[in-house]
């Protein structure tokens, strides 16, 4: 931990909402157990009153989404995570999911770049997301993402199916190297998880703004 006496808690929901049902997925009877108001009274009992309660515990609380149960944590990140790269790979034609992208831990050697054409009067829309501060135009939390991976302007890169449980805890990031005719633009990357019916849930995402990538003050020219 960055300071003694901090406490982290991960939970699903957040901005997207809360409760056992978060968009299209149902996390289970353990997720509606999280209240935000009761943990903030408890906290502030350990802090000031030194009531000795669930933060007289480990540090670090997460919700294990798949398992749909908490656990209890002594560091964040987790201390025994191993990191894992994955790269990504194609013939040059990644567009879709009738693409031939592919994900895996091989590093890449000589392969042909990806190409897609953005129209801006037809954006990829956000389907799902982890803050949508305006649902009536953007639908909230965890979504299925196979309408817009359907689309020729989204590059998909899969990964064959694992065969065992794998556990996916902690951060995340991609680093791409791209080019644009456009004067400016924006990169998005989104980690999505495709369940054995199908349903690719949104995980995680992030979006850049190429001439604000390395610092959203001072732009490059």
């Amino acid at each position: 931990m960055a300071r003694r006496g901090q406490h982290l808690i991960v939970t699903i929901g957040g901005h997207a909402g809360d409760g056992r049902k978060v968009g299209d997925v149902d996390f289970g009877p353990s997720a509606a157990q999280y209240n935000e108001n009761e943990i903030t009274l408890n906290w502030y009992d350990y802090l000031f009153k030194g009531v000795q309660n669930e933060f007289a515990q480990k540090p670090v609380k997460i919700f294990v989404m798949g398992l749909n149960q908490w656990r209890q944590e002594d560091d964040w990140p987790l201390a025994r995570a191993c990191g894992t790269k994955y790269f990504l790979h194609s013939q040059g034609s990644a567009n879709s999911l009738g693409g031939n992208g592919t994900l895996s831990a091989d590093a890449p050697h000589s392969e042909s770049s990806d190409h897609y054409v953005y129209d801006p009067s037809n954006p990829v829309p956000t389907t799902g997301d982890r803050y949508a501060a305006m649902p009536s135009i953007c639908s909230r939390g965890p979504r299925d993402q196979q309408p817009v991976e359907a689309r020729n302007d989204v590059l998909v890169y899969s990964a064959p199916a694992f065969s065992r449980d794998v556990e996916v805890t902690g951060p995340v990031s991609v680093e791409f190297y791209a080019s644009s005719s456009a004067v400016d633009t924006d990169f998005t990357a989104k980690l999505v998880d495709v369940g054995t019916d199908g349903f690719a849930q949104n995980l995680t995402e992030g979006i850049i703004r190429a001439r604000y990538r390395d610092s959203q003050r001072m732009p490059i020219c």
